[in-house]
């Protein structure tokens, strides 16, 4: 599945964001709230938590896209929370790799 969105920046250009939902991922409803964010960290902090490094950095990667994605669209109840909640991940211990 892929949600597409179209952003207009301030020179009336506009640039296409897409967001690929693979399988596996959670569903994303077509409205995110703080829970739903928070019940996504906490199943990355399981991944990291039995040692899926992997598993917990493409979801935490893939959450900050969607979490992004649902702001910048309209779609998101309380959006400093929902971010809020989405950049507790980062304080979640786990080789991700970059590092």
């Amino acid at each position: 599945m892929v949600d597409e969105m179209k952003i207009e920046d301030g020179s009336g250009l506009q640039t296409l964001l897409s967001l690929s939902v693979e399988e596996g991922e959670p569903h994303v409803p077509d409205v995110i709230t703080p829970a739903w964010v928070k019940s996504v960290v906490k199943h990355i902090k399981a991944l990291a938590d039995d040692g899926d490094n992997g598993g917990a950095h493409r979801l935490e990667d893939w959450l900050h896209r969607v979490v992004l994605h649902r702001i910048a669209s309209g779609h998101a109840d309380n959006v400093h929370e929902c971010a809020l909640e989405a950049v507790q991940t980062l304080h979640l211990t786990f080789t991700r790799w970059y590092e």
